[in-house]
């Protein structure tokens, strides 16, 4: 008496289905690109970043500014294909006085979007 379920045969055809799926499903998941290469004298960002509304992206470096980091703004292109734009929205003092340095984490916004 045949074990009931799937035939060897049908059972067989499973492995190649569930890879053409695996490999659709890994071909269908969007590339990676670069968005903005930071220059050596804006600092590495660290942490992660933010997003508001507009689509602009804000971040922290441990360096760059004086010395001792910077919160940053990314803004997208005008045109699809263009380049996104870094503005430093404020450096830290170089002697980490009255205002820290290097920065280490994600910034957060406020309820009201500051």
């Amino acid at each position: 008496m045949p074990a009931k379920g799937l035939s060897f045969a049908s059972r067989g055809m499973f492995v190649p289905i569930l890879v053409m799926l695996a490999v659709n499903a890994l071909a269908a998941r969007p590339a990676e690109h670069l968005l903005y290469s930071f220059p050596f004298s804006s600092g590495a960002p660290n942490g992660g970043l933010v997003a508001d509304s507009a689509g602009n992206l804000y971040g922290t470096t441990r360096a760059g500014g004086n010395g001792s980091g910077t919160v940053f703004e990314l803004s997208p292109p005008a045109a699809a294909g263009g380049s996104w734009t870094e503005s430093v929205l404020y450096a830290f003092n170089s002697n980490g006085i009255n205002d820290g340095s290097m920065p280490y984490s994600t910034l957060i916004f406020d309820k009201l979007g500051n």
